[in-house]
């Protein structure tokens, strides 16, 4: 598991700290990354996968085209799958730190801002994909960890439970 560091760092596999995975062969193993409301998102083609821990910081400094860079020689389908993480509807943001995010994609409801961080995610990666070459396919959860709580699914956040909270494991075999 990465010790997660809400940056653009991605790790190789012998270094687990950052923000994301990275893995180009097989190597019999499974990765994994802790989110309570960021997202969690898994890359991948036939021979390549990356694992990313995604929040507004990361989302800043641009850990998903980063990310898609490494992928920019596969002429494979990238697929992206797009984990349970906070909706907009949950995510009040400052308007400060959405200018630093490219793509933002927010809404304003009376006076507060709201950040939608997969959206936010869906439009960067269609952009670097468009930048590289690269065809993609996005999948989305479409769960809140915040507010979508069920017999069926529930998630920690973050933002609704505190520090006093579990965090949600996301995972992929290699």
């Amino acid at each position: 598991n990465l010790s997660e560091q809400h940056s653009e760092t991605q790790s190789n596999t012998s270094l687990p700290i950052g923000d994301g995975w990275h893995i180009s062969s097989s190597l019999d193993s499974v990765f994994s990354i802790k989110t309570a409301d960021c997202l969690p998102l898994i890359f991948r083609t036939q021979k390549q996968v990356a694992l990313i821990h995604a929040g507004w910081r990361g989302l800043a400094n641009a850990i998903l085209s980063k990310t898609i860079e490494k992928f920019e020689q596969s002429t494979e389908l990238l697929e992206v799958v797009i984990g349970p993480a906070i909706c907009v509807n949950c995510y009040e943001f400052g308007k400060k730190d959405a200018a630093l995010i490219p793509y933002s994609q927010t809404i304003q409801q009376e006076d507060s801002l709201y950040l939608d961080t997969k959206s936010t995610a869906k439009v960067q990666i269609l952009e670097s994909c468009k930048q590289h070459n690269l065809n993609c396919k996005i999948y989305d959860s479409e769960v809140c960890t915040s507010c979508f709580p069920s017999e069926d699914i529930a998630c920690y956040s973050h933002r609704r439970d505190g520090l006093n909270r579990g965090n949600n494991l996301s995972w992929v075999c290699v």
